[in-house]
């Protein structure tokens, strides 16, 4: 089980100046220890992405925009409650322009969670906030680093963990999955059309009609031209996706 909080305007390579304290009597209640790892970009050591912290229980910290653009463009219609594609026009198409999102990960397996005595989806319900707040503030805190305080428990405690510890889930703890467009098609119509414009911009493909009707064909014919019959595309793989998103969507 993942509990996550996501922090806006707060930068994943600040984690390089902090220390990571854990409690060393809480650790060894729960089996725990704090192995500590660092990712960065490829060829840019200087731009860290991802810190994983301990092994089990386990704390994630990464660059949730950066990899929401990679993987996961949907993620901003429940952030923004915009599309990624409008996110990035409000910003003059520059995503780095775009706050940064840092966020904090916890991941505890079943047996983790059965050393809370938390045996099934009602002990789970009711331990969220206890859970939350023991990770906070028993487990482990981000402090910051001065090399010339050797007792690191004595170090201040970084500013944006005083928020993570701070957090309170709202009550409203009923949990249903829901698809950030379910079985409403107009957003993925507007991705689409945004999708479209950015890949004629960046192709450099002018359309030269004047009129809608004119636009339109000479639209088309891009599309078939320039997507359907291009190398990009993959008809079976394009079938396979087509297949798990009509199951997906209840045959829609």
């Amino acid at each position: 089980m993942d509990i996550t909080a996501d922090i806006s305007g707060f930068p994943v390579n600040d984690i390089n100046s902090f220390h990571c304290h854990g409690f060393p009597s809480k650790m060894k209640t729960i089996n725990s220890d704090l192995k500590l790892e660092k990712f960065y970009s490829l060829g840019k050591k200087s731009d860290l992405e991802t810190v994983v912290i301990g092994s089990n229980p386990l704390l994630r910290i990464y660059d949730k925009k950066k990899l929401a653009i990679r993987q996961d463009p949907d993620w901003f219609q429940c952030w923004y409650d915009k599309s990624y594609e409008e996110v990035l026009e409000s910003h003059d198409g520059d995503s780095n322009k775009i706050p940064e999102i840092t966020r904090f990960e916890y991941q505890l397996r079943a047996h983790t969670l059965r050393e809370f005595r938390v045996d099934s989806y009602d002990d789970l319900i009711k331990s969220l906030q206890g859970l939350w707040d023991y990770m906070a503030n028993k487990w482990l805190e981000l402090k910051i680093d001065n090399p010339k305080i050797k007792v690191k428990r004595k170090l201040p405690i970084a500013p944006v963990w005083t928020f993570i510890k701070g957090l309170k889930f709202n009550g409203n703890l009923q949990l249903k999955r829901i698809k950030p467009f379910g079985k409403d098609s107009s957003k993925n119509f507007e991705q689409i059309m945004g999708h479209f414009s950015s890949f004629l911009a960046k192709e450099k493909i002018e359309i030269h009609g004047n009129n809608e009707d004119q636009c339109q064909r000479e639209m088309a014919g891009i599309f078939v031209t320039q997507i359907l019959k291009s190398q990009r595309w993959d008809w079976e793989k394009f079938m396979s996706a087509l297949q798990k998103k009509k199951n997906q969507f209840g045959g829609i």
